[in-house]
């Protein structure tokens, strides 16, 4: 009895390693299972950095093609600032030309100023020419007027010399009488005699 109850107590121990080889074996296929969860789960994250890995490029790509639009604005930029620079330029030498004609003008309008100066003193000097000829004209007046005055005055003069003639001529007139008075006494005393 004691023989069968070692042998029962041998085979539960038996009964008892299996089940524990079994717990044993059931935890090393549950380890086994974590492991490969636990690996399928690393795979799984592994794919998704590759997945990251390729999204990756892709906004490597993005940030290269910003870039490269980047690029292409500052190019864009810099054609829009050449072009501006071109209009500046357009616009500067669009008013060098204002200028220049503006100057043209001015230099025409002084040329104009000078004709116009010249020909003020074209009319002063016509002017002047005038008044000498007018000055000359009335100095000959005047001239004329003196020598009419001259010639007058030798009029007057010879009118008074015409007087002392006359005076004079009255005068041996007179002393004719006189003389023919006194001859016609003579006479007379004569007659007398």
């Amino acid at each position: 009895m004691q023989d069968n109850a070692s042998i029962i107590d041998k085979q539960d121990m038996i009964q008892d390693k299996a089940s524990s080889t079994g717990k044993q074996d059931t935890i090393q296929h549950k380890n086994t299972s974590l492991y490969i969860q636990d690996t399928i789960q690393d795979n799984v994250t592994s794919t998704d950095k590759q997945d990251t890995i390729q999204d990756n490029p892709s906004s490597i790509d993005i940030q290269d093609r910003i870039q490269d639009n980047a690029y292409r604005l500052d190019i864009l930029d810099a054609i829009l600032d050449h072009a501006s620079n071109i209009d500046d330029i357009e616009d500067n030498a669009s008013s060098i030309d204002i200028q220049d004609m503006i100057e043209d003008n001015a230099s025409s309008i002084d040329k104009q100023d000078t004709i116009q100066d010249n020909a003020l003193s074209i009319d002063i000097q016509q002017t002047i020419q005038d008044n000498e000829s007018s000055i000359k004209i009335q100095d000959a007046i005047y001239d004329n007027a003196s020598s009419i005055d001259i010639q007058d005055t030798i009029l007057d003069n010879a009118s008074n010399i015409d007087v002392p003639d006359t005076i004079q001529n009255n005068a041996t007139r007179i002393d004719k009488q006189d003389t023919i008075q006194d001859n016609t006494s003579s006479i007379d005393i004569q007659d007398a005699i």
